[in-house]
């Protein structure tokens, strides 16, 4: 009988497997522990960073990965969609890629069919910044004000202006604030008809850019 309790990620573990629903059940998957937790997440089961090996058609990540793993695949080909535009447009994703796969959690003690959007992470001197929660704008705007080159917060201006273009809701991601190009790297990948939160978030480097010399 199936367990009648909902998945908790703070508690319980998931499993990936690349294989299909209908294969016969893996005897190897990807194991995500809470230990690993990232957060939890409103349209999937977690996020989470894993490990630093070569994964499925990707190599090895200096930081490991983050995986966004799904419980269905239901909303694949619409991530998929997201992800494939933005790169067109050039937005940094974090070398992002969706993985068709299988999943297992407690809660369905059975192999179904999901996808994980797989994509680098980044660790110091790299800063996580996102939109959401009461101080999300608040934190941004520090982690701007420590960038003081030029060159730097043009390069965050291009791709901000990227992401306004192309409607990116929810942004969030990773910035390196001691480099001077190539230093943001935009993770979960979704577009909306309005983007007032990239839009307020390139007004804040707008603002810092015009500061420096």
């Amino acid at each position: 009988m199936a367990s009648t309790l909902a998945f908790n990620p703070k508690m319980q573990n998931a499993r990936f497997n690349n294989g299909s629903p209908s294969a016969p059940p893996p005897t190897t998957w990807e194991e995500f522990t809470p230990a690993e937790l990232i957060s939890a997440s409103r349209e999937a089961l977690a996020v989470w960073h894993h490990g630093n090996k070569p994964l499925y058609t990707r190599v090895r990540a200096l930081y490991g990965f983050l995986m966004k793993v799904y419980g269905t695949d239901n909303q694949k080909a619409k991530a998929q969609k997201a992800l494939d535009d933005a790169i067109a447009k050039g937005i940094p994703t974090a070398n992002a890629l969706i993985q068709s796969g299988r999943v297992w959690t407690t809660d369905k003690p059975r192999w179904v069919a999901s996808f994980a959007v797989i994509a680098d992470y980044y660790s110091s001197p790299w800063e996580f910044f996102s939109a959401q929660g009461a101080s999300g704008i608040s934190k941004f705007t520090t982690l701007i004000k420590k960038i003081t080159n030029k060159t730097a917060l043009q390069s965050l201006h291009d791709a901000f202006q990227k992401a306004v273009d192309f409607k990116l809701s929810d942004p969030q991601g990773f910035i390196n604030p001691n480099t001077t190009s190539a230093n943001v790297q935009f993770i979960d990948i979704h577009q909306a008809s309005t983007a007032p939160k990239t839009e307020q978030m390139l007004e804040i480097i707008d603002a810092q850019l015009a500061k420096a010399t």
